[in-house]
């Protein structure tokens, strides 16, 4: 019987071998006749169906037969995809798509059912499939190259240990740790019948140094696949990145040691860790794909798992990350004690002989290996801890459930495996493994739920350590996260997990240990639940939750994150369309205790974690084995606001004051508010003390913690009772349900705004915030010490200041906020809040503007106040009174006194308003001056606004003082004339000897950066920044820029040197030869500008010159350049570009006020070159021909006006344009 089964057999082989062959034959034809595709497309397709249906005990005596011809077409596919090489001129034949496709899927099918027998086989293997994985997608298709790491995922996944039992390969634990259930282990699991006998173990050949090159070079290729297909984006392959990072798990975990993988870890962590930033901003697309981001976050989990093994760098930690809880016997403990210190010992001794013993030529060849010691462990961990630290916290509230349980898995593996090595991490991964205990799905909470349990059973004292510093950094980052609306929920969640996880005796030892400890988290939970938590957030983010009333189509997202909210609120409505408005809507009287009315729904989440964690904490005053803590006293601290609120009312109702003049008074509105969030606190409190309370957390988190057992003594239920009598006593006290609801109560002085506005008689918000000013901008000055909790204070200040239209009013109180914004403008404040750059420069320009309205005015009422004093002091020095009804009194001695010294108050008090202004305007100056360089646009605008502003102010407030230095010489003489010693004395005094002159000044500092600006070569800014220099030059006086304008006008002349229909040609010597790799250059080689961007440009610099020409003060500024900007001009004017012809004539008009015969013989020598036949002859004879004084020029560059004003580009001469600027002259 055997005999005829072993026949049989044979017999089978014997066909199979037979129709193998056939196909085999078929492919080596094709490799030679590359022409017939129809046939060798069949010829692939029979031989996949043959290898499929195939079992592996048959196809196995076959591999090499059937591999040979499939690896010479895959070499072929290969090179007739690739570049071509210049030496080589044979031309390959060219595979088609579907015969290479069907060669790699035999391929694949055939190493997933055989094994390679020796090295050489698996280094050819290699080779090939290197070569194609190297290919791009521009040389390859999709299916190609999917196929080719499909191809090397079972080449790897098949090699299979060897017979010997010493060998290291079988320590290798096989497929990935950390498997999905996606993928079921018996997929990637070795057969391991397949034991190899001979010398060769292919698993130890890839875990040798010789194969280093070969595993660090397919890392590389498997992370670029994956890198390249999300650069394509929505072209690329989700399947592909899903195929490279699975098949880099795969890999990983075959090599399986870390000697062999720590060298590659810096390039494989910084590229997975791009990959998982890119999942913030990415949600379609290859780089939105939510299987690969849960491949990479595996894969990177399982490469740190092998590298920072704790057990495998037992010698590289410290003695205090020793776990003294191990399940060894204590003598076996002592031993290893004993030897860690020899073993460290000889761990050096063994580096320093090998770096003592080094040879040169070991010193030439880099080996690709690293020496794990403790400093190269601290460092790797380090930027471990960086990129875990950049995309942790987001990936554990990632919307893709399958991308949360791969952070789930990763994370576990970590904490199991490296939680000694990676103890920079530990913290960030414990806080990121409670926000998982809280998700919304049930399969990822109790995946979490389940560890972490496991965790605190394990008795490691890092952990309870670790679990202390994450509540101690949650509690007090608490305020700040919930009033700045970002992550809210989650961060309050993660406080609430590790509160009920941890037990009572942590709050107890954190939180109530002392007073005012507990005083201070009362108060931190006051101002979370506060009215003021309604409106969390930035302003953007509230206005997205409004339906919007522009017409556009919003995005899929957007919509979809609105629907919810759109929804609910609909149905809030439809639900209370037929109740009373001013009534409350009741809850559920078994929801209990009920959200206070002041949460919105869309805070239902927030607001049920913020009390849970009050009633944890009540619940840990009385849980536990050592309950030491009290809480009547406790519980007094809340309990304060509302006696203090019960006692205020007692006080009115005793005066019989009204509720209108009681809500008068300060900070009432703000105890109102205190007294409402400590009941809502208080019910919380005593609800957590209730079973009810204790089984819905033990619902929430399934599973039945001992340590928050409660054991009902008799001191316990007394203090109980004590605290809820004490409670419903202030509780039921009338005065508290006294308090009017509604507008009808109250009359018109409700709480509401309305009372603000009806009840003082403020019609406009102008009114309210001038009557109000100085609460006001205190207010906004204290805001401005916190922007990180108040980041939208830049922007309401410059609302203040500009919609209200009151700055001009409130300017004095205006220096203090003018203080804290100068610091923020620094570089310092622009590094550390770049996105309010905007908003602080907005509100200095409104405080420029106002200074400059102010100081506009200040010269006018000096110079009236200089007359009325003039002629007060007139009268008083002829004895004619200068008010009838005064006549007798000025003879008084007394009264004559007090009239010069009122007098001399209000001189003092206008000089004190005009060095107020002034100071103003210089600090908005100092601030905007450096942003006039900024490349930013926006920034630059402004900032050019503000010092324009600034200038007009400071111009004004030196006219101001020239005329109080006038009457401050009269009052003096007239003090001296009458004997007034003492008001002489303390006018003098009242004289430090400094003198107004900050124009000149802050103009120095301010010419380089306008200059700056010039070069920044922007459009916009340079328009703007040639109106601000005009204004300057015309404020300042042209004397003080005659010498600037010599040395730096050619960066303005040169923007008119070139016309802006022809380009002028690049000079070598003007390319930037250095950019630093953080800056950003302004202009680009192609200069994408439109002609009419720079056509504008240059109208704005010829009116410039016009202005400053034209203006008597100013036009000295041009007495040394003279020949040159009229050469300029002139070269513009006689060209025919229409757009420039105006403002040319404009130029030249105001240049003409300069040096008319300058201009006028500019203008004649290039007229009478073009027309010297119609010449008319001198009336006197005696006269020079015209051809004499302007000789003909022998060619354009000798025309007077281009070797006055420089050769220019493009600005040809017009005949036309001559003769019109002779008429128009």
């Amino acid at each position: 019987m055997m005999m005829m089964m072993a026949e049989g057999h044979v017999e089978g082989r014997g066909s199979g071998f037979s129709e193998l062959k056939g196909y085999c034959l078929q492919l080596l034809e094709a490799i030679r006749n590359p022409n017939n595709k129809a046939s060798t497309t069949v010829a692939v397709s029979h031989l996949l169906q043959f290898i499929t249906r195939s079992s592996s005990h048959a196809l196995q005596p076959f591999f090499d037969y059937i591999l040979f011809p499939l690896l010479l077409l895959l070499e072929a596919a290969v090179d007739c995809r690739s570049p071509r090489k210049e030496d080589n001129k044979d031309t390959p034949p060219q595979i088609s798509d579907a015969v290479a496709e069907g060669v790699i899927q035999c391929l694949e099918q055939l190493l997933m059912k055989c094994h390679v027998g020796s090295v050489d086989q698996m280094v050819v293997i290699l080779k090939k499939l290197t070569n194609a994985a190297m290919l791009s997608p521009s040389e390859a298709s999709e299916e190609f190259r999917e196929g080719i790491i499909r191809c090397f995922k079972a080449l790897i996944n098949g090699l299979c240990p060897c017979s010997d039992t010493s060998c290291t390969c079988n320590q290798i634990n096989g497929p990935p740790m950390l498997l999905d259930k996606k993928y079921s282990k018996s997929s990637l699991t070795v057969s391991q019948t397949h034991k190899l006998s001979s010398e060769e173990c292919l698993i130890a050949f890839l875990r040798s140094q010789s194969a280093t090159v070969t595993v660090g070079h397919w890392l590389s290729l498997l992370l670029k696949a994956a890198d390249v297909e999300a650069s394509r984006g929505h072209t690329g392959s989700s399947s592909l990145r899903v195929e490279a990072f699975m098949t880099l798990r795969v890999l990983v975990a075959k090599v399986g040691i870390a000697d062999q993988l720590a060298f590659f870890l810096p390039g494989v962590i910084s590229q997975i860790g791009k990959v998982l930033r890119v999942s913030k901003t990415m949600i379609s697309g290859a780089a939105g794909s939510m299987e690969a981001m849960d491949q990479a976050l595996r894969g990177l989990a399982e490469f740190l798992m092998i590298v920072f093994e704790d057990e495998a760098n037992l010698s590289s930690l410290d003695d205090s990350e020793i776990n003294l809880n191990t399940e060894k016997s204590p003598l076996s403990f002592l031993e290893e004690l004993r030897r860690l210190p020899d073993k460290k010992q000889d761990q050096v001794e063994v580096l320093a002989t090998k770096s003592t013993h080094m040879s040169p030529q070991s010193e030439g060849k880099r080996s690709l290996h690293v020496d794990r010691t403790k400093d190269w462990i601290e460092t790797a961990s380090s930027h471990v801890n960086k990129i875990l630290s950049a995309v942790s916290p987001h990936l554990c509230v990632h919307p893709a459930k399958r991308v949360r349980q791969g952070t789930m898995a990763a994370i576990q593996g970590l904490l199991s495996t490296c939680i000694r090595t990676l103890k920079g991490s530990r913290l960030m991964l414990l806080e990121c493994l409670c926000a998982l205990v809280s998700d919304d799905d049930e399969e990822v909470s109790e995946a979490a739920q389940t560890f972490l349990d496991s965790l605190l059973s394990s008795g490691n004292h890092h952990i309870e350590r670790d679990f202390a510093d994450i509540f101690n950094r949650l509690f007090e980052k608490l305020p700040e996260v919930v009033v700045g609306g970002e992550q809210s929920l989650a961060h309050s969640q993660k406080l609430l997990v590790l509160i009920y996880y941890s037990g009572p005796q942590l709050v107890r030892d954190h939180l109530l240990h002392s007073p005012v400890a507990a005083a201070q988290f009362f108060d931190t939970l006051t101002l979370c639940l506060s009215q003021n938590s309604v409106f969390p957030g930035s302003l953007d983010k509230l206005l997205l939750e409004k339906p919007s009333s522009v017409g556009y189509l919003r995005s899929i997202t957007e919509m979809k994150a609105t629907t919810f909210f759109e929804n609910e609120k609909k149905t809030a409505v439809e639900s209370n369309a037929f109740e009373n408005p001013s009534s409350f809507k009741i809850q559920n009287e078994y929801d209990l205790p009920s959200m206070p009315p002041w949460f919105s729904s869309r805070n239902q989440k927030l607001y049920y974690a913020l009390a849970g964690i009050i009633r944890l904490v009540s619940l840990s005053l009385i849980a536990g084995a050592r309950s030491d803590g009290n809480l009547s006293i406790i519980k007094d601290i809340p309990l304060s606001y509302m006696r203090k609120l019960i006692g205020d009312i007692r006080h009115k109702e005793y005066t019989k004051e009204s509720w209108q003049s009681w809500y008068n008074r300060t900070n009432l509105g703000k105890l109102v508010r205190q007294a409402s969030t400590s009941a809502c606190m208080l019910n919380e409190m005593i609800f957590g003390l209730s079973d009810q309370a204790i089984d819905n957390l033990k619902t929430r988190f399934h599973n039945k913690k001992s340590i928050w057992h409660v054991s009902l003594n008799k001191d316990i239920r007394i203090q109980l009772i004590d605290c809820i009598g004490s409670i419903l006593h202030e509780y039921l006290s009338p005065e508290v349900w006294n308090l009017p609801l509604d507008q009808s109560s109250v009359g018109s002085g409700d709480v509401a705004v309305h009372f603000f506005h009806d009840n003082a008689m403020l019609h406009q918000v102008g009114h309210l915030v001038l009557e109000n000013s100085d609460y006001v901008i205190d207010s906004i000055c204290r805001q401005l010490r916190y922007l990180d909790l108040n980041p939208h204070v830049p922007g309401v200040l410059a609302a203040i200041l500009s919609y209200i239209g009151v700055a001009h009013e409130i300017l004095p109180l205006l220096e203090e906020p003018m203080r804290s914004i100068s610091q923020e403008l620094e570089i310092l404040g622009r590094h550390q809040h770049p996105e309010l750059t905007i908003s602080f420069l907005r509100a200095v320009a409104e405080i420029a503007k106002a200074s400059k309205i102010e100081a506009c005015s200040l010269p006018s009422q000096a110079e009236l106040y200089h007359k009325q004093v003039k002629s007060e002091l007139s009268c008083f020095e002829n004895g004619v009174p200068s008010n009838s009804e005064e006549s007798e009194h000025l003879t008084d001695f007394n009264k004559h006194k007090e009239k010069l010294e009122a007098i001399y108050f209000k001189l003092k008090e206008s000089k004190s308003y005009r060095r107020t202004v002034g100071s103003l305007s210089m600090s908005c100056i100092t601030a905007a001056t450096p942003l006039l360089s900024s490349l930013k646009q926006t920034s630059c605008l402004v900032a050019l606004e503000i010092v324009q502003d600034g200038l007009m102010a400071l111009a004004e407030v030196e006219k101001s003082f020239k005329h109080e230095t006038n009457t401050r010489e009269i009052l003096a003489q007239a003090f001296q004339s009458y004997s007034y010693h003492d008001l002489a004395d303390t006018l003098d005094a009242e004289n430090d000897g400094t003198e107004e002159n900050r124009l000149l000044p802050s103009m120095n500092k301010i010419w380089p950066f306008l200059i700056a600006c010039i070069r920044n070569g922007n459009p916009l800014t340079t328009r703007r920044c040639a109106g601000v220099i005009s204004k300057a030059v015309q404020i300042c006086g042209g004397d003080f820029f005659s010498r600037r304008f010599h040395t730096d006008g050619p960066h303005l002349w040169e923007l008119l040197s070139t016309s802006p229909f022809q380009k002028k040609p690049t000079n070598l010597k003007e390319r930037r030869v250095l950019q630093l790799p953080y800056r950003t250059s302004s202009t680009s080689s192609e200069d994408p500008r439109a002609e009419i961007s720079d056509l504008k440009v240059q109208v704005a610099v010829l009116e410039m010159i016009a202005e400053i020409s034209r203006n008597k003060n100013s036009a000295s500024a041009f007495e040394s350049v003279v020949k040159k900007v009229s050469g300029v001009v002139v070269g513009i004017a006689c060209s025919g570009v229409v757009g420039l012809r105006d403002a040319s004539v404009n130029a030249l008009r105001g240049l003409s006020t300069i040096d008319s015969d300058l201009i006028w013989l500019l203008l004649a020598d290039v007229y009478y070159s073009k027309k010297r036949e119609d010449v008319s002859q001198p009336p006197v004879a005696d006269l020079p021909q015209v051809h004499q004084l302007l000789p003909p020029p022998l060619s354009s560059k000798s025309y007077l006006y281009v070797q006055y004003g420089g050769q220019s580009f493009g600005f040809d001469i017009d005949f036309s344009a001559v003769e019109y600027m002779g008429k128009s002259l």
